[in-house]
């Protein structure tokens, strides 16, 4: 729960690893990026670029290809809205995979 302490936000309690500060310019952004047969592309602006294997993200690997298109670049993460997953520029760095939650069926 964030709480206000001298004009600064400060978060009391565990803060999510997937979230990017905003308070730091991460000092890149995403040009481009791309879903092949077999992994994620992603072009930086700095230069590098990022490709990452599909089998990280089983969502979007079970997806179809006009789902695997369907993405909106926000600069330092993508988001496929009808697949409900966000990936981050961060976490590809740092070479995180996709959290499925368990299912919640009942047999």
């Amino acid at each position: 729960m964030p709480s206000k302490k001298r004009g600064k936000i400060i978060f009391k309690g565990k803060m999510d690893p997937r979230l990017i500060p905003t308070d730091v310019a991460p000092g890149y952004e995403i040009v481009d990026a791309k879903v092949t047969d077999s992994g994620l592309e992603v072009w930086l602006s700095d230069g590098r670029v990022i490709i990452t294997p599909l089998s990280w993200y089983p969502t979007l690997e079970a997806a179809t290809q006009k789902q695997r298109k369907a993405f909106e670049n926000f600069g330092v993460g993508l988001a496929w809205e009808d697949l409900d997953l966000h990936l981050s520029v961060e976490g590809m760095l740092a070479g995180r995979r996709e959290f499925r939650r368990p299912s919640h069926a009942i047999a």
